[in-house]
C-alpha cells in the first residue's frame, strides 16, 4: 500500500484521462462565439459594462438613408422588369448586419438595381456581397439598372448573423 499514489493524483489522472478521450471532439470557434467570449471576458475580468445583446433584426452600418422594406418610395421594388413586394432597398454604398433569432442554415435571395427615376436607362452600378463571420460566401458581377436579377445562395453554416454589402460598382454614388 505505500506504493499506491495518494487519492488526489487518482482523481486527477482519471479526469486527465477522460479529457483525453474527449479530445477528439474538439470544434473551432466561430467568430461570433469568439467575440461572446471576448465580451463575457471583459465583463467578468476588466469590469467593462455588459451592452444589451442585440436583437434579431436588421442593423444598418453604412447606407445614405434608411433601409427600405419592401418599397422603394412607397413604389414597389423593379429589378430587370420585374416587380417584387418583398425585399430590402440599400443605397450604394451599404453595409447591413443581418441578425437571425437563432442560427441559420442558409440564404437565399435575387440582388439587382432597382429600376427608378434615377436609375433609368442603364445609368449606376453595382456589386453586392454576403459576409459569413467576416469571410465572404458571395460576389455578384457588375450590375445595371435593367439587368436580370442575380440568384444568391449562401451556406450560414449555422450562423446567427451575417453582412450585406453593396459597393458603387467604381463609379460614385450618382446612381
Amino acid at each position: 500500500m505505500k506504493n499506491r499514489p495518494p487519492r488526489s493524483s487518482l482523481w486527477t489522472m482519471a479526469v486527465v484521462a477522460c479529457l483525453a478521450s474527449f479530445a477528439g471532439w474538439a470544434a473551432t470557434p466561430t467568430e461570433s462565439e469568439m467575440a461572446e467570449a471576448a465580451r463575457w471576458a471583459s465583463a467578468k475580468f476588466k469590469g467593462v459594462a455588459l451592452a444589451p445583446e442585440p436583437r434579431a433584426g436588421l442593423e444598418a452600418l453604412a447606407n445614405h438613408g434608411p433601409v427600405d422594406r419592401n418599397a422603394r418610395g412607397g413604389k414597389p421594388l423593379r429589378v430587370g422588369g420585374q416587380a417584387y413586394t418583398r425585399g430590402l432597398y440599400c443605397h450604394a454604398s451599404s453595409q447591413v448586419i443581418v441578425r437571425l433569432p437563432s442560427a441559420g442554415l442558409e440564404f437565399t435571395a435575387l440582388v439587382g438595381v432597382d429600376s427608378n427615376d434615377q436609375t433609368v436607362g442603364g445609368r449606376g452600378s453595382v456589386r453586392f456581397a454576403v459576409e459569413v463571420d467576416g469571410k465572404e460566401s458571395f460576389r455578384s458581377p457588375l450590375l445595371r439598372e435593367g439587368m436580370p436579377g442575380v440568384p444568391v445562395k449562401v451556406d450560414l453554416r449555422k450562423a446567427d448573423r451575417f453582412v450585406l454589402l453593396v459597393d458603387d460598382g467604381g463609379d460614385g454614388i450618382a446612381c
